[in-house]
């Protein structure tokens, strides 16, 4: 990759990790609002959708770790939308954790740490 290619897709990994992070703040209240009210389909869409989002543009910018890791949040989302799973309090703690590890993902994959594996750390 040249290094104007490599500026470019540093902007392009910037200006994506500025709007997922933007994206992530409101999920917990919607995650909240759909746990008080279950037939709240937006709620749970408004969630959904951003990480369905943050997934496709990681995977476009070669964020291995953070699409797979999305992916995985995504799954579950999908499963609490479709009903197949009720969103329990520790399931909604979870979530919100997951929110947080990707957003701290997201921070790090624009300072250069493109690692796609969990440290120690994340995976407790």
């Amino acid at each position: 990759m040249t290094e104007v290619n490599q500026e470019n897709n540093q902007e392009l990994i910037a200006d994506f990790v500025d709007e997922a992070i933007d994206s992530l703040h409101s999920l917990p209240g919607h995650l909240a609002a759909f746990r008080q009210n279950p037939n709240d389909a937006d709620a749970i869409n408004a969630v959904f959708r951003p990480v369905h989002s943050i997934k496709g543009c990681a995977g476009f910018l070669g964020l291995t770790g953070i699409k797979v890791f999305s992916h995985s949040l995504e799954n579950t989302l999908d499963e609490v939308r479709k009903q197949n799973l009720e969103l329990t309090d520790d399931l909604q703690r979870l979530l919100v954790g997951g929110l947080d590890l990707l957003e701290s993902r997201l921070q790090r994959s624009e300072k250069g740490d493109i690692d796609d594996e969990l440290s120690d750390e994340e995976c407790q």
